[in-house]
């Protein structure tokens, strides 16, 4: 059964591990949460960023029965250095065993350091242990070795989780070790110069757990918490982002052309990112996976330098679009009842006429130039697009003026109604007419002015009367609109918690998930303004006037 209490107990050991590590914020959080998911992880960066620490700080959590293997690899490491040196007891029988305790074999936490820069053989034989959690060590001899190796269970191995630091990619053919570590990520120095003095200046002592020893972890309880994780669900908006990453990351593949920088995430390694998810929403306190919780999908599939940032790029463009829609429906619902009312307005206060406007555009002294609907073309001189209000300068298209046309040549210019035209004489003494009409756009907002006199209404009675049904309108849409406006207000108030409280993501993300509540509530605000236009137009000065002298005259 979950821990009514377990968010508060992460949280409190989280805090604890955070002590004294400055900008490792992210590295910290991802260490914990695979450490209780039982994956492993890989942190890639330069030497002295506090990675090693990071792992250490994360043993001390445990409590003091669980055993940590820590080694700096490289090339001249030896079996015997990592997975213990052999017995010397049995080889005169031709039994082979190596003494485990204090190694690998026997750790529940290790940390691997420059793993990358050992031999292939050792980095090989890490496998099985790492993944499938086994090392076979010699024959089974005793009667304890006998049973379990009938059960299936010789040769397993405590380890809950692995990590591994280096500040280079693995070489070829170790992908299947690579494969291994579901998240990755990197660890930089400190970014600002507050946090590097921060850093100078504070010193590290042993990290004290004694304020915390009652809620230190234990691998046991660990791996009783399996069940309950298996057990939390994954709603299908969560499932959809998964086979929309899925899908991005094929079509970035087709577009690549560099084999090295395609996306590859088996379907073990997806297994185990649902699990990841899973976890994370149990220490939270959660009985699903929500979409907070992937943003973690980032850490665990990129290969290269290059996908890690795109990585983040794609899940934040996934979730964006699956993310909480709230309501944007609504928006253009209630859009469409405004223009409805607007349409009404226009019906009930405006006369309508329909007018052709040329279109126009300065020229850059300032006069008003016009538009040709076809530009002119006389031989193989420029085209004329524009001419001026006086007939007497030409235009190109980029507005500038033409001056390579004889003026002389160019007679009887003239401009009737939307019709531009002029003769132009050949040096033969004949000439050719040309012509175009001007480019031009039709307008039916010219609205009639609200008077008095105007036949809109027969008289103040009238116009209260057309208002009164107008507004009962406009105060239904405006009712309708702060509802939802309350409404998705406390929404964001409810998913904004759900997000804060999410240990283990990246808290900037909620950006990315509340960014369809952000364009809903601004559809809204919007909404509310083109109503209250659309409410000034009936309310015009000159009745209003009337209407109130109206008012006094019945009260008295």
């Amino acid at each position: 059964m979950k821990e009514s209490n377990i968010r508060e107990r992460m949280s409190k050991l989280l805090n604890k591990m955070r002590e004294g590590i400055i900008d490792k914020d992210e590295s910290t959080r991802l260490a914990l949460l695979c450490a209780v998911a039982g994956e492993n992880i890989f942190f890639m960066g330069p030497p002295g960023t506090a990675k090693s620490m990071i792992s250490s700080r994360l043993h001390k959590i445990f409590k003091e029965d669980t055993k940590y293997f820590e080694f700096l690899m490289s090339k001249y490491s030896a079996p015997e250095e990592i997975f213990g040196p052999i017995k010397l007891e049995g080889l005169d029988r031709g039994v082979y065993k190596r003494r485990t305790d204090g190694y690998l074999p026997t750790a529940h936490i290790a940390f691997l350091d420059e793993i990358w820069k050992s031999g292939n053989g050792i980095l090989n034989s890490l496998l099985t242990i790492i993944n499938e959690k086994k090392f076979r060590n010699g024959p089974a001899e005793t009667e304890e070795e006998l049973s379990d190796e009938k059960l299936g269970k010789y040769g397993r191995v405590p380890l809950q989780i692995c990590l591994a630091a280096s500040n280079e990619f693995p070489a070829s053919g170790l992908s299947a070790l690579y494969d291994r570590f579901t998240v990755r990520t990197f660890v930089n120095p400190v970014k600002t110069n507050n946090d590097l003095f921060k850093l100078c200046m504070d010193s590290f002592d042993e990290l004290d757990v004694s304020d915390v020893k009652d809620i230190l972890l234990n691998v046991d309880e660990i791996k009783e918490w399996q069940n309950e994780i298996k057990k939390i669900g994954l709603p299908q908006e969560i499932q959809e982002v998964i086979v929309g990453v899925r899908q991005e990351m094929n079509r970035l593949n087709e577009e690549q052309t560099n084999n090295s920088e395609k996306y590859y995430v088996s379907d073990r390694r997806w297994k185990k990112i649902v699990h990841l998810l899973q976890t994370s929403a149990y220490l939270c306190g959660r009985n699903d996976v929500d979409l907070m919780d992937c943003q973690l999908i980032s850490y665990c599939i990129w290969d290269t330098a290059r996908q890690f940032d795109e990585a983040k790029t794609i899940i934040e463009k996934i979730v964006r679009e699956h993310g909480v829609g709230c309501g944007s429906e609504d928006v253009q619902r209630i859009e469409d009842k405004i223009a409805s009312f607007e349409a009404d307005i226009d019906s009930r206060f405006y006369k309508k006429n329909e007018v052709l406007e040329f279109v126009t555009a300065n020229y850059g002294d300032g006069s008003l130039i016009y538009k040709l609907k076809s530009p002119i073309k006389i031989d193989s001189y420029e085209e004329i697009h524009y001419f001026s209000r006086d007939c007497e300068k030409l235009f190109n298209k980029n507005r500038k003026r033409i001056n390579n046309l004889p003026d002389s040549r160019i007679v009887n210019r003239t401009w009737q109604k939307d019709d531009f035209s002029f003769d132009y004489q050949e040096y033969y003494g004949s000439s050719r007419h040309f012509s175009s009409k001007l480019e031009t756009k039709n307008s039916v907002d010219e609205l009639g002015k609200l008077v008095k006199n105007e036949a809109l209404f027969e008289n103040i009675s009238e116009y209260a009367k057309q208002r009164r049904i107008s507004e009962e309108s406009a105060k239904a849409i405006e009712e309708e609109i702060k509802t939802r406006m309350q409404k998705l207000k406390d929404f964001r108030d409810n998913v904004e918690k759900t997000l804060k409280e999410n240990l283990f993501a990246e808290p900037s993300f909620k950006a990315s998930i509340t960014g369809n509540i952000d364009a809903v509530e601004k559809g809204l605000e919007d909404a509310l303004d083109h109503l209250g236009a659309q409410r000034n137009r009936y309310s015009n000065p000159l009745y209003e006037s009337m209407m109130a002298d109206l008012r006094r005259e019945n009260e008295q």
